[in-house]
């Protein structure tokens, strides 16, 4: 799941590999981040407005096959293409390109194990030049692994001792003392 920056600075050459900047921030600067400095080659995504179905009524549910695919061609990422993904501040963008395309049947996708901190800390390379891919034709949205519970899932949770639901945000989220997305 995960790679190394000595392995990605190894690899940022490979023709198959498409980097990918997941930097999101509640107030919008994400791709401001990515425009003064990111990983060289690396592509720009906004998982809040790219990844997710935009016309779901509830917020931030992943995007319908179809949509998503697009989305992957137009970030350059191919049925063949490697994907590393990257993200600041523990952001969870590359956990959730991810999963989503591990749900899609997209196994080679790999986050960078400490992110943009640890590649800043050792004094890697940035790059402040936006890279525009040269969108792909052949990502094609597969059956993958069944990664995404049902209301009722979560529901049976709470009666079957088997089964464990986690709960990701923060603490403050979580406890009702936070909140960060409206309707």
């Amino acid at each position: 799941m995960l790679v190394t920056t000595d392995w990605l600075q190894a690899h940022l050459d490979d023709r198959d590999l498409v980097v990918v900047d997941l930097r999101w921030h509640e107030d919008g600067s994400g791709r401001a981040r990515y425009e003064a400095g990111h990983i060289p080659g690396a592509v720009f995504c906004d998982w809040s407005t790219d990844l997710v179905d935009t016309e779901h009524r509830f917020a931030f549910m992943l995007a319908p096959p179809w949509r998503f695919a697009e989305q992957m061609r137009r970030l350059g990422i191919s049925d063949e293409t490697k994907v590393v993904a990257y993200s600041d501040r523990l952001g969870s963008g590359p956990f959730r390109l991810w999963w989503a395309c591990r749900v899609y049947g997209h196994q080679q996708v790999r986050i960078l194990d400490g992110g943009l901190k640890k590649w800043l800390g050792e004094e890697r390379p940035v790059s402040s030049t936006s890279f525009r891919p040269r969108p792909r034709h052949e990502w094609t949205p597969r059956h993958g692994e069944p990664l995404v519970a049902t209301g009722q899932d979560v529901a049976e949770g709470e009666r079957d001792p088997r089964i464990t639901v986690l709960d990701s945000r923060p603490e403050e989220q979580f406890l009702g003392e936070a909140v960060w997305f409206f309707f």
